[in-house]
């Protein structure tokens, strides 16, 4: 494929080029902000629910937790068991505030 243009980054070998080539050599330091969010007595509430219930009731929480980043302005880091990750990084895609990212983890908690 490298006749046609496609060969591996440069800057990451594991990657495509174009998706990081615009980063400047070297990398740059970025605050951002992480949100972990995460089933309440998960455990327990397993327990009390069938095996065919479970995905159900955690398809349910991934889609909560993400519609609520997505919707404001977080990227969806990782969803692992019962968690989900959530990272508000500057400027993407617009300015992240801190009320911005503290709004996301309501829906989520309670």
């Amino acid at each position: 494929m490298k006749w046609i243009g496609y060969a591996p980054s440069v800057k990451n070998r594991v990657s495509a080029p174009g998706e990081i080539e615009w980063a400047p050599k070297g990398g740059a330091v970025v605050p951002v902000s992480v949100l972990f969010a995460d089933v309440r007595g998960y455990t327990s509430l397993t327990e009390g629910i069938s095996p065919a219930e479970v995905p159900a009731l955690m398809n349910r929480f991934y889609e909560t937790a993400s519609s609520a980043l997505l919707a404001r302005g977080g990227l969806l880091g990782q969803v692992e068991g019962d968690n989900v990750m959530g990272l508000y990084v500057p400027g993407w895609p617009e300015r992240s505030t801190g009320a911005r990212r503290s709004r996301a983890g309501a829906p989520c908690c309670g």
